[in-house]
């Protein structure tokens, strides 16, 4: 770190200081004082290298006494790293961050499993993953409540909110200029597929108009995109350095002051029949419904609204990016999608139901999913008591321990030319008479895990699920896809493209710059 970083962080440091406070400091005591506290900063992690070594192999060469260093070593080759490791041990110390964590393969998830939380605890280490004080608050993780209204509610009812996502898709397609145009016309993807995610998933959690408020949408992505990076730059720091840090950059407090005055109407009116005999209670209902007295204020619930944005927005605008790519990438799966998607709808029409027997939708959103999935590894869990794996080792009180999700998906022996996308690889050979995957995209199992897996896999999966599907299977049946002309006349005659993924923070973004083309479907349904 040199001095010109050490000014600029000392210079932020004392304009937050109180004014009679500044007065009797300089900037360069302010800059001597981070330095000293680095160093000391620095002679700990050494220390803690040292005093936490377990008998097991490390990323890292001459820089593997430093998790950062290791880290920033790993950053352009981190898929074949984790998968040399996962061909190689059947547990490594991988680099995240400031730390290090404690990836197992598959045959120590049940051992995962099955220990208690007080034991192995997944609360902390998503805390600290997210770095929920300064980006979402910690109450919610130390209270999730919020999931009981997920699973009970959401989870149960999707038979009953289908009809309103659906028609919030409906609306949303059917009244963007740029997708309903004869001719082409360029689409900037991510921007796009984060509105539209924001938009299907807040007619469930606010309802309209305040799903349409560009203000709203506009808050809840902003909080959405910016957890992860600011708790990936977060992490990067010294725990005795985080909470300045964060501190420093987070601006969780102002995004729900804004949050709070856009949604006040509403929850007010929720608050205002809470205990009250509904007929239709809704997502808002649900959730003041089971609420602490304490949380039942507009900012509290705010927050929590907030919050389910943020799981609902990340993942499924990722996934449905990477399909999105994937489907323009490889046309040939279009048409298949197609006929099944026009039949199905013509027999059930647009519902829970016909979203479950579209085998080939299932298949090449699963695939997806499998190729890229969301992170490189899942089923977080920090040791906080004793805890030794059937092979004898017994990480460090503090560890935090995590599986291998991205090389074992890639694994030949579980997936066959597991390095290729094959979009119908899920599809039963008799699914045309059944008309199911060999298992949904959102079964969790110890081969297949971009939900997690376990008690702790994500709940709200089957509603993530459900809309992304929803929402990929109108796209492919109603509009064309192709690449700008910039890109398809530099390729070969049948050479594939794809953009190129971001591995950022143990995780796989989809080019956030890349367009391709959109038109109304030019050919006529078969079945028209």
């Amino acid at each position: 770190m040199n001095g010109t970083i050490l000014d600029n962080l000392a210079s932020q440091i004392v304009d937050k200081l109180p004014d009679n406070v500044q007065g009797q400091l300089s900037k360069v005591t302010t800059m001597r004082a981070v330095q000293v506290g680095l160093g000391f900063v620095v002679l700990g992690q050494i220390y803690r290298w040292w005093e936490n070594r377990m008998p097991v192999p490390r990323y890292g060469g001459i820089v593997s006494f430093s998790s950062l260093l290791s880290t920033i070593r790993m950053s352009k080759r981190g898929p074949s790293v984790l998968s040399e490791y996962y061909s190689r041990y059947p547990m490594a110390m991988i680099p995240a961050g400031s730390q290090w964590q404690l990836v197992v393969r598959s045959e120590f998830i049940d051992e995962v499993n099955r220990a208690p939380d007080d034991v192995l605890s997944f609360i902390s280490a998503t805390e600290e993953s997210i770095q929920a004080g300064h980006t979402l608050g910690s109450q919610i993780v130390e209270n999730h409540y919020h999931h009981n209204v997920i699973r009970n509610y959401m989870t149960r009812q999707l038979h009953s909110i289908f009809p309103e996502v659906y028609d919030e898709v409906k609306y949303t397609f059917e009244n963007d200029a740029t997708l309903n145009s004869d001719e082409w016309r360029e689409l900037h993807v991510f921007p796009w597929i984060l509105k539209v995610v924001a938009k299907a998933s807040n007619r469930v959690f606010v309802d309209t108009p305040l799903c349409r408020d560009p203000q709203w949408l506009s808050v809840v992505i902003e909080d959405a995109t910016s957890v992860v990076k600011t708790a990936t730059f977060i992490n990067l720091f010294p725990t005795p350095l985080r909470g300045l840090v964060g501190w420093l950059i987070s601006g969780k407090k102002a995004r729900l002051r804004r949050a709070s005055a856009l949604a006040k109407d509403v929850i007010e009116v929720h608050l205002s029949r809470a205990g009250k005999d509904l007929e239709m209670p809704d997502f808002l209902d649900w959730l003041i419904s089971i609420a602490p007295q304490e949380e039942l204020n507009v900012e509290d619930i705010t927050r929590r609204i907030v919050a389910v944005n943020f799981a609902a927005i990340h993942t499924s605008s990722l996934s449905l990016t990477h399909a999105l790519y994937w489907i323009t990438a490889r046309p040939e799966y279009v048409e298949p999608m197609r006929e099944e998607i026009e039949t199905v709808t013509k027999e059930m029409g647009w519902s829970k139901n016909a979203i479950g027997h579209m085998p080939r939708v299932e298949s090449f959103m699963k695939e997806c999913m499998r190729v890229v999935p969301l992170g490189a590894n899942t089923m977080a869990r920090r040791v906080m008591k004793p805890f030794r794996f059937s092979n004898g080792v017994s990480p460090p009180i503090g560890t935090v321990i995590s599986t291998h999700v991205y090389a074992m998906h890639m694994n030949e022996s579980i997936y066959p030319n597991a390095h290729t996308f094959d979009g119908f690889r899920f599809v039963k050979p008799d699914s045309d008479t059944e008309g199911k995957a060999k298992e949904t995209m959102y079964s969790t199992s110890v081969n297949y895990m971009p939900f997690s897996h376990g008690r702790h896999a994500c709940p709200g999966r089957f509603f993530a699920s459900m809309e992304l599907k929803l929402m990929f299977a109108y796209l492919v049946l109603h509009y064309d896809f192709t690449w700008p002309t910039e890109v398809t006349q530099k390729l070969k005659p049948g050479e594939k493209y794809r953009p190129k993924d971001i591995w950022f923070g143990n995780t796989f973004i989809p080019d956030p710059k890349a367009k391709i083309l959109v038109r109304k479907r030019q050919t006529r349904s078969s079945l028209e």
